[in-house]
């Protein structure tokens, strides 16, 4: 039997512990939308994991995740034909697939080189990384304005497809040694990646409302890339992608048209891979205006039925950002 004394001190901890308040609930802007969005995420944890691309946005990517997803893989076409799909044809965003490969395939338990090859087991070929990266870079179409988006142009059986780019151009800007440096795509055309980019930052600057299902998905996802190539060269100018955000973002909170919801989803994100930039400076105004837009948000998504997974998936990664930085918003 215990003492007196100790039982009483025991009774006092527990009581004091059943006592302990709950912490205080998250209340900066976002924060409990955030919430709610990682609990459904969580929720349909299983249903998720088979779309990859989207999956291992919020959660970690297994090698057995990787493995079962790359079963479905076929490799298409040789040569500068060379592109890579499913039993029905090839995939729907350029280079995603070796994109995928590139962030999550460890051979011998690190990050993968362009001399790498991977074996496809359903074609029953081996490639290295360095043909698809090369067949993807001759595939790359300047647009025909100044501010149009860089395409794929890809052989799709007996006839040439157009898929987006922006996934191929994800890679070119980290594995390209010199972004002035040119090669010839596949029609004579002199490319670079500083000029691909320079394509995809007139577009961002001249589109003030961008369709909510747009034709080619790059425009959702311009400033992924934007970010990605300024924080990779800091002379480029980053300023003016902030302050056109500011412009036209908050405006994109109200549109009812079909697909609004995930236009808005892909717009967070944008916030939270801008406000993660660390050499970009935000006035108190400025902050001010982002805090209002996300209380905004909250409001629209008040019920978040209206978004699929993937919508989920952008915008949790873009809340994420915001509570990782949001002191630049204080």
């Amino acid at each position: 039997m215990l003492p007196a004394t100790r039982s009483l001190s025991l009774l006092t901890l527990a009581w004091a512990l059943a006592c302990k308040p709950e912490p205080p609930a998250d209340d900066f802007p976002g924060m409990r939308l955030l919430e709610q969005v990682e609990a459904m995420l969580e929720r349909d944890k299983a249903a998720l994991k088979p779309m990859l691309e989207h999956y291992g946005m919020v959660f970690p990517v297994e090698p057995a995740d990787l493995d079962a997803y790359m079963e479905g893989v076929r490799v298409h076409g040789h040569g500068v034909d060379l592109a890579l799909g499913d039993e029905h044809g090839l995939e729907s965003h350029g280079g995603g697939i070796l994109r995928l490969l590139f962030d999550h395939w460890r051979p011998d338990g690190r990050p993968p080189r362009l001399g790498d090859r991977y074996r496809f087991a359903a074609s029953r070929r081996y490639l290295a990384l360095h043909d698809l990266y090369e067949a993807g870079r001759q595939q790359l179409l300047l647009p025909g304005t100044p501010e149009g988006l860089p395409t794929l142009l890809v052989r799709d059986g007996a006839q040439m497809v157009q898929l987006d780019s922006y996934k191929l151009l994800s890679l070119l800007i980290e594995w390209e040694p010199d972004p002035a440096r040119t090669w010839r795509n596949r029609l004579g055309q002199q490319l670079s990646v500083e000029r691909l980019i320079h394509h995809v930052r007139a577009h961002y600057l001249a589109v003030r409302s961008p369709s909510a299902a747009p034709a080619d998905h790059s425009e959702l996802h311009a400033m992924e890339l934007l970010v990605a190539f300024g924080e990779r060269h800091p002379a480029f100018d980053l300023v003016a992608i902030q302050q056109h955000f500011l412009a036209t973002g908050p405006a994109r909170l109200t549109p009812e048209r079909d697909g609004a919801e995930l236009l808005i989803a892909h717009e967070v994100e944008s916030l939270g891979r801008l406000i993660a930039v660390s050499r970009l400076r935000w006035s108190a105004a400025e902050q001010r205006s982002v805090r209002a837009w996300l209380t905004a948000l909250e409001r629209r998504f008040s019920t978040l039925g209206s978004l699929d997974l993937d919508g989920l998936c952008h915008l949790a990664l873009g809340l994420r950002q915001v509570r990782a930085h949001r002191v630049v918003l204080r």
